[in-house]
């Protein structure tokens, strides 16, 4: 197995257990998924290359820090982290960003109020 497939292996078990962790206590485990979500698009934008996948998971990021960004601190740097991977595959437009959020809430049915 390559080192890259060993480490998606790896990141999608951690992503599972946050996941899991997530739907027990969201309100505890929200960063940590948050911060799973975004090290996944990470690995996708430098070592992968699967931008649809990369961007997917920092669009999910971004859905769960924006309701916590201005409560929990420390988040902050998480939601720049995010942010910059989506530079980073060229989108720098804010409204077109803030479009593949609403489209993604409304495909996972969540409200975009």
């Amino acid at each position: 197995m390559l080192e890259s497939e060993r480490a998606s292996s790896e990141y999608k078990e951690a992503l599972e257990i946050r996941r899991n962790l997530y739907g027990q206590m969201p309100n505890v485990y929200t960063p940590d998924l948050a911060n799973t979500l975004i090290n996944l698009a990470i690995f996708y934008k430098q070592f992968i290359i699967n931008r649809e996948k990369s961007i997917e998971y920092v669009i999910e990021a971004l859905i769960l820090l924006r309701p916590i960004v201005e409560v929990i601190p420390f988040t902050q740097s998480y939601m720049q982290r995010a942010i910059q991977v989506l530079r980073n595959w060229g989108l720098n437009d804010d409204k077109e960003i803030e479009r593949l959020i609403e489209e993604k809430m409304k495909e996972t049915g969540e409200d975009t109020a």
